[in-house]
């Protein structure tokens, strides 16, 4: 585990901290763990929130549709990915060299 490397300092009325204080001893843990704990689930759901598209269902029924189509080529995006490949070989090599 990385040694903590910052600090985060915060002022909370009487009232909470014995709140946080009585929930962290009823969940085996120090103040600092469970504050932590929860601001780092807290933060996590936040960001898969972000992260999240969410569809009507008739928007989902179109993006299903899509999915099962053939697949059309687009010779650009081929030739992209064709140049991407091999300036991942050349890169490779230039390391092996």
């Amino acid at each position: 585990m990385n040694a903590p490397k910052s600090r985060i300092n915060m002022r909370v009325s009487e009232d909470n901290l014995a709140l946080i204080k009585s929930a962290a001893e009823e969940n085996g843990q120090d103040m600092t763990s469970f504050v932590l704990g929860a601001a780092l689930d807290r933060a996590r759901a936040v960001v898969l929130q972000a992260h999240v598209t969410r569809l009507t269902a008739s928007e989902a029924e179109r993006f299903e549709a899509m999915l099962e189509r053939e697949p059309r080529e687009i010779p650009a995006l081929r030739e992209l990915l064709q140049n991407a490949q091999a300036q991942e070989l050349r890169t490779r090599d230039q390391a092996r060299a």
